[in-house]
């Protein structure tokens, strides 16, 4: 009894452990093969999205193309012709020559759109309601319409027509021509099919070793003789049938193992069908076959149970492949995890990427290259409905007074809480953009009329004018803003941008703070401006500067003891340029530098060849953006006054209360280093500026300089007199030298004397001379004070 029982254990044993490893082989090859087929479908998402790209990429370029043709079609060469043809005209009078211009239009867009250096048009015409070509850019061919074409259909709206032509695949792209209300006629566009296939489509066969069949929902047309699955409701010769709504996606395998991926190209008739293979493992898994297999494989396991109970060695191998396939398996989801990340990942990059090619990072406003984009866009609109658009640049006034005072950090908040003020002031569909720094540009559709856009200048600096509170301290600012209007002012964007420049550029020479009109005097200015620019170049290279020495008297003695130092700038082409002329626009092209260093220089070989006569000091005039740069300022002074071997008392330089006002960095330390020098201070044209006492108390001057508009009426005004007595009062409280400017008269010198004024310079006293007549002058004076 013993050995059967035992016998009975032991079978029931190895039919347990038999059935236990079958159904765990069984349940190891289901997951493997669910894997598999997860890790295909992840490939397959990789191809479906690849198919949307390229049917993106389709329809983006037929959306331009469309632009092409209704940017051909609101031309004013067309209302030219029309209005022309409405008039009566002949084509020997008048009406030929607009009909060569809209041919040369014509020929231009044809030859000129291309791709990969090929033309993207075969051929443009201009049809006529009559069905008659107006204009073919191919004349000496025939002419072969689809069947069926209405040309009045063609007429009504834009339509995108898929023709085949025999074996040759053809897009017709059709666009009314309106005039005044009235359809005209119909441009025609036939697209080079052949060659958007090859750039756009084509190169996405490559991907899993499938292909891509351009279609429509009558069937397949490129490759031609195609054939495509049902996706629902597909006829026996392969049609694609529509779907509820455009880029709809639709997936199916057929019966031969084929992948298949429907994608339709947004606002065209047209379908992009991906045709792949499936990896071979999947129909392996799920054949005949494969369940026969399997049975057999139970079987084999189940019989050599008993071996693999009794041997230990074996149940180590099974082990250990068990292992491998379950590392396998962690693998694979593992690595569909990774794709399934990898996507989402490249999706939102893309998306990041259109973000910063489009937007300003810091304001989060378009950038220049999406408002040139709107611009172009707004421009074609109001062409068709003979609208207006306004182009604003704004430029925030002194803004640089805020990154040199907090920093750049606190500017950029500013300019943050700016660009919000600027948008509240426009309407939701017209755009605000930042171009660059605290330059913005505001592009308004359908405005009415000019007090509707001086409303909303209005309306923007009342905003700016309003306190800006950047960590804890309040900030007040002004805008000055430039407006063009389109089409007066400009027919294509950059015109536009360059005109509203020019009236920016006059509002801040008003005195910022203000809004101008571009008018055609404003860009003869800025021509005229640019010119001068160009030959003041050309000036410091040629050498064209020279000096003009005007004596100082001083007025108990009436001699010269000093003499002040003045650029004078003679052109070969513009003559004598008055020097109110010609500075700021060296100082606003970055060329007062050079000419200052020049001036610097040149007074002081010339102060030291007046000292060789007699003791005698020489002033020269620098300008706010000289003191910009200290370092190098401070070794120009020292510089020339080495090599010229003139004393520094002698040396005096010239500085406006315009220099004090603007508060330059580092004007207070350049002013002490002169001092320290032993170089001499004044302060010119005194009292024409703001807050002089504050100035004269905070900075160290050695001579002050009564400007000429108080001494011109000092005789007749007595206001002015009274002005001129308390400036000298107060000159002589703190110590400093008075000379007296525009002395012109007798009458004026003997006031200026009897009221205790010491030095006076005018045309009473001598004008602005060379150099070498001064030297003649004081000799004279020398050679009389030793007569006897």
């Amino acid at each position: 009894m013993a050995p059967a029982k035992s016998r009975r254990k032991n079978a029931l044993l190895l039919l347990t452990a038999g059935v236990l490893l079958s159904g765990y082989v069984l349940l190891l090859l289901g997951v493997t093969h669910i894997s598999q087929i997860k890790l295909i479908d992840a490939a397959h998402e990789q191809l479906r999205l690849d198919l949307e790209k390229r049917a993106a990429a389709l329809s983006y370029f037929y959306g331009v193309r469309r632009d092409d043709l209704e940017g051909l079609a609101s031309s004013r060469s067309f209302g030219v012709f029309f209005s022309n043809r409405a008039l009566g005209m002949s084509m020997e009078y008048g009406l030929s020559a607009s009909l060569l211009d809209m041919h040369r239009q014509f020929t231009l867009l044809a030859g000129g759109k291309r791709m990969g250096n090929i033309p993207i048009y075969d051929r443009l015409v201009l049809l006529e309601p009559d069905g008659k070509p107006l204009i073919d850019t191919a004349a000496g061919q025939e002419l072969r319409l689809p069947k069926p074409f209405a040309p009045d259909e063609a007429l009504r709206q834009p339509q995108l027509l898929v023709v085949a032509e025999g074996e040759r695949l053809q897009v017709l792209l059709t666009t009314p021509v309106v005039y005044k209300d009235k359809t005209m006629g119909s441009l025609l566009a036939w697209v080079n099919q052949e060659l958007v296939y090859q750039q756009l489509v084509e190169k996405a066969s490559d991907n899993g070793g499938g292909r891509v069949i351009v279609a429509t929902a009558a069937g397949p047309l490129q490759p031609r003789g195609s054939r495509l699955p049902d996706f629902g409701g597909a006829g026996a010769d392969g049609a694609v049938p529509g779907s509820a709504g455009p880029n709809s996606l639709q997936t199916r395998q057929d019966g031969s193992g084929d992948y298949y991926v429907r994608v339709e190209v947004a606002d065209t008739p047209l379908l992009l069908v991906g045709v792949y293979p499936r990896q071979g493992l999947t129909g392996y898994f799920t054949s005949y076959w494969f369940s026969l297999s399997l049975g057999v494989l139970a079987v084999l396991v189940l019989a050599g149970a008993g071996v693999a109970v009794r041997t230990q060695t074996h149940n180590l191998v099974l082990q250990t492949r068990v292992d491998e396939s379950l590392r396998q398996e962690r693998q694979l989801n593992k690595q569909n995890a990774q794709l399934a990340a990898e996507i989402h990942k490249r999706q939102q990059y893309e998306k990041e990427l259109v973000r910063q090619a489009s937007f300003d990072q810091l304001t989060g406003l378009p950038n220049r290259v999406l408002a040139l984009d709107r611009l172009s866009r707004a421009m074609i609109r109001s062409a068709r409905m003979e609208r207006h658009v306004v182009v604003m640049f704004v430029d925030l006034d002194h803004f640089k007074k805020v990154n040199d005072t907090l920093g750049h950090a606190a500017g950029d908040k500013l300019l943050v809480e700016a660009s919000q003020r600027f948008s509240r002031t426009v309407r939701g569909s017209d755009t605000v953009a930042r171009l660059s720094g605290d330059e913005f540009l505001a592009i308004l559709e359908e405005v009415g009329d000019p007090e509707d856009i001086e409303r909303i200048c209005d309306k923007m600096q009342q905003e700016v004018a309003r306190p800006f509170l950047v960590d804890g301290q309040e900030f007040f600012l002004s805008v000055s803003i430039g407006i063009a209007v389109y089409p007066e002012d400009g027919e294509d964007p950059q015109a536009l941008l360059k005109n509203a420049d020019i009236a920016l550029y006059q509002a801040k020479e008003s005195g910022r703070q203000a809004y101008r009109f571009f008018t055609p005097v404003m860009n003869q200015r800025a021509n005229e401006r640019q010119q001068l620019e160009v030959e003041l170049r050309h000036a410091i290279e040629l050498k064209e500067f020279s000096l003009r020495f005007q004596p100082v008297i001083d007025l108990q003695s009436e001699q010269i003891v000093g003499a002040e130092a003045l650029l004078r700038w003679t052109s070969p082409s513009l003559g004598e340029v008055a020097p109110l002329k010609f500075i700021p626009v060296a100082e606003d092209a970055g060329l007062i530098g050079k000419i200052g260093d020049w001036v610097l220089a040149e007074a002081a070989a010339g102060g030291a060849a007046l000292n060789a006569i007699q003791p005698i000091w020489v002033s020269a005039n620098v300008s706010t953006r000289q003191f910009r740069t200290p370092e190098h300022f401070l070794r120009v002074v020292d510089k020339v006054l080495a090599s010229s071997g003139l004393a520094p008392e002698q040396f005096t330089i010239e500085v406006t209360e315009s220099l004090l006002l603007d508060d330059v960095p580092g004007t207070k330390r350049i002013l002490d280093e002169l001092d320290a020098m032993g170089v001499r201070i004044a302060i010119d044209d005194f009292g024409t500026g703001y807050s002089a006492l504050a100035y004269l108390n905070r900075f160290k001057f050695d001579v002050l300089k009564i400007d000429r508009t108080f001494v011109r009426d000092i005789l007749h005004d007595p206001e002015d007199a009274t002005l001129a007595r308390a400036i000298l009062a107060m000159a002589h409280a703190l110590r400093l030298k008075v000379v007296a400017e525009g002395v012109e008269d007798e009458g004026q010198a003997q006031f200026l004397k009897d009221a205790g004024c010491g030095f006076a310079q005018g045309y009473y006293y001598g004008k602005p001379i060379p150099l070498d007549e001064l030297v003649g002058r004081m000799q004279a004076q020398q050679a009389a004070s030793l007569q006897p």
